[in-house]
């Protein structure tokens, strides 16, 4: 008689249900783990459990797939923190997200390398973590070396470090950031480098890259 939806953002209460093939035939008895084979295979979901509500209701609890930055198809594509494409439809869900520049797959010209994907993807969701860096990052890359390097404000500011970056070293980054900007102010703050195990490497922009000439 009564089905309740909780945890999703992305999907409507309608489109949970058809998914799982919970229709007016549906039995309070009715094998739940079939509704969740049926949720976890749309490519929103995460995770899904479907729990009966004594006497006659049934409670749909969904963990959806969390959008965390784009990629280049050509087209850009949505992908949350394992890589995954995410089929969400830009007029009906505006993202403000990081973009991650990611070399072709070797072979397969015009195709993003999957295994660098997956890394940005996962580094991407790790700085989305501390609220305080979606609104600065506006993209990542991959080195050659394996270091993930992330561009931070209006000036571009590089974070560079190893993944995966725990949220102490993040926090330990930001800090620096903030007490950099706020030491030199009148300066150009280029890079934050995490590599360096104990420490925080912090480097202004240098004559010719502000433009001066020397005399």
């Amino acid at each position: 008689e009564r089905v309740d939806v909780s945890g999703t953002h992305l999907l409507e209460r309608d489109e949970v249900l058809r998914q799982a093939g919970i229709g007016a035939d549906a039995s309070y008895w009715s094998d739940r783990a079939r509704w969740v084979r049926a949720l976890e295979a749309h490519p929103l979901v995460l995770r899904a459990r479907v729990e009966r509500r004594w006497p006659d209701g049934l409670v749909v609890r969904i963990r959806e797939r969390t959008p965390v930055a784009f990629v280049g198809t050509p087209l850009l594509v949505p992908v949350d923190e394992d890589g995954v494409p995410l089929p969400l439809d830009p007029t009906e869900h505006p993202l403000d997200l990081p973009l991650l520049r990611v070399p072709p797959a070797e072979g397969r010209e015009g195709r993003p390398d999957p295994r660098a994907v997956r890394v940005l993807s996962a580094a991407a969701g790790r700085l989305a973590a501390d609220p305080r860096v979606p609104p600065m990052l506006s993209e990542l890359r991959l080195e050659a070396d394996g270091t993930v390097v992330a561009l931070l404000g209006a000036d571009d500011v590089e974070l560079r470090f190893r993944p995966p970056l725990t949220p102490l070293r993040l926090r330990e980054g930001l800090a620096a950031l903030g007490d950099g900007l706020e030491r030199r102010p009148a300066d150009r703050l280029r890079l934050v480098d995490l590599r360096f195990e104990d420490q925080v490497v912090v480097r202004y922009a240098g004559p010719r890259e502000r433009g001066e000439v020397a005399p």
